[in-house]
């Protein structure tokens, strides 16, 4: 990822972290979807594995430059809107978004 400053609109940074997060959880899901919705479960919906919720949290972290998550904060997160409501309420001003081009070449890598 690149260091450059990228500064959005908080209502377009919104739509744009929920963008991705939607993307990457439908990409990564064992059971693979264009569009996931808040609703769905991980495990019984998309079929995700201990692993792989593994790899999600990585993914995320990675892309949008946050702490490692405890596990005291991901035990709640079961379904989508959860994952979308953590990386919502983690990604700061600091943080920078990534790139469209930046989150195809981090899930064509994963």
């Amino acid at each position: 990822m690149t260091d450059e400053v990228r500064t959005v609109e908080p209502a377009a940074a919104q739509r744009r972290i929920t963008e991705i997060v939607l993307r990457v959880v439908g990409t990564l899901a064992p059971d693979p979807v264009d569009r996931p919705t808040p609703a769905q479960a991980l495990v019984a919906d998309l079929g995700y594995h201990s692993l792989r919720l593994v790899e999600l949290a990585f993914t995320l972290e990675e892309l949008f430059g946050l702490d490692a998550m405890a596990v005291d904060s991901s035990l709640p997160i079961g379904t989508v809107g959860d994952v979308l409501a953590y990386v919502l309420a983690e990604v700061g001003p600091d943080n920078v978004l990534p790139t469209t081009e930046e989150v195809d070449d981090y899930l064509r890598d994963a």
